[in-house]
């Protein structure tokens, strides 16, 4: 990347940030806070939904699990998504040693779902056919692990469940972005630059949560 390309970058995004805080004073929610940037009034578990934007740490983080996502869970939630590219969410149970780090992911690659699996005996790059994830319609997404399977749907229809899906230890989700501790333990999700962006509503986990989830840079999804 070129010093222009790099300044093009920071310059969208100041942009977008400052036309995002002005957008928290105009509905008049609070400004940063321990738990991100006009995170007041988010429910990213309601059908109003949380707004991911296209600002590198907007993100959603369900950062303590009550059980953790391993056998008979289920993950759901739906969402639309304005960008071509971009990690939609991920689990990872980190390890000392990064290489053997372990998650699951599902993202968006050059408009299309992309499953991400990368377990101690797996490591898997898995798209979906025929779905079109930027299309402005929301689609509804559930993951379930089922022993040492795992199962992803998307509206309505079954893909790759027959993978052995062994990892363990995930202990928390994010939605919308990588966090920047995360991307030693992540690695290769972060192959492009674009980041996700679109609505994330309805969103439920079997485990349930321990605390309140941590919103950092999003707004409420527009026109739901």
């Amino acid at each position: 990347m070129n010093v222009q390309m790099f300044m093009e970058g920071v310059a969208k995004e100041l942009t977008v940030l400052l036309a995002f805080l002005t957008l928290c004073v105009t509905r008049g929610q609070e400004t940063p806070s321990a738990h991100g940037l006009c995170s007041s009034g988010m429910n990213v578990f309601s059908s109003d939904g949380v707004y991911i934007e296209p600002i590198a740490k907007s993100s959603v983080r369900l950062h303590k699990l009550h059980k953790t996502f391993e056998d008979g869970h289920i993950l759901s939630f739906e969402m639309n998504a304005t960008s071509p590219n971009g990690v939609v969410f991920y689990m990872a149970s980190k390890h000392q040693n990064p290489s053997k780090s372990e998650f699951i992911a599902l993202e968006i690659v050059d408009s299309y779902f992309r499953y991400h699996i990368k377990c101690s005996h797996l490591n898997a790059m898995l798209t979906v056919p025929r779905i079109v994830a930027n299309d402005a319609q929301f689609h509804k997404i559930s993951f379930q692990r089922t022993r040492t399977r795992g199962r992803l749907t998307i509206d309505g229809r079954h893909f790759f469940k027959n993978f052995r899906v062994e990892c363990k230890g995930f202990r928390s989700m994010i939605f919308g972005g990588l966090l920047p501790e995360d991307r030693t333990h992540t690695d290769p999700l972060q192959k492009y630059e674009s980041h996700f962006e679109g609505c994330i509503r309805n969103l439920d986990t079997s485990t349930g949560v321990l605390d309140e989830p941590r919103y950092h840079a999003v707004s409420q999804c527009h026109n739901t």
